[in-house]
């Protein structure tokens, strides 16, 4: 009965043992790769806002201020926190359409009214 080394020798010989090597190195590498870089992604969900707020506190260092007469407490966004994204674009993402925008003091999240685009007045020399 044969080693495995032997049987290895063996089809060297005959020329067969490289492609099949080859073949399930190549098999094994390819997996490798494709789960080395495996991010799971976050389910992206519809919250309220007030709930989107209460996540990102819970999951990270921030905590978000409010004013209750600032924002609508039943209106839904798709908000899904993500560790790996920096947390101005998320929230970004998530008051786009609100008529809200934020700043970050620190670690205080401050919600607050959209500023109106400042009304640009033409001169009456054009």
């Amino acid at each position: 009965m044969m080693s495995g080394m032997g049987k290895l020798v063996k089809h060297m010989r005959q020329g067969t043992a490289l492609p099949v090597f080859l073949r399930r190195f190549f098999i094994a590498g390819f997996f490798v790769f494709l789960f080395s870089g495996v991010s799971f992604s976050q389910c992206v969900k519809k919250v309220t806002i007030r709930q989107a707020f209460a996540e990102i506190e819970r999951k990270s260092d921030y905590k978000v201020a409010f004013s209750k007469g600032d924002i609508d407490e039943t209106q839904q966004v798709n908000f899904a926190f993500s560790e790996s994204e920096k947390i101005g674009k998320q929230l970004k993402s998530l008051l786009e359409g609100t008529g809200l925008s934020f700043e970050i003091i620190d670690d205080q999240i401050i919600i607050l009214p959209q500023k109106p685009d400042a009304v640009k007045k033409k001169s009456p020399n054009g």
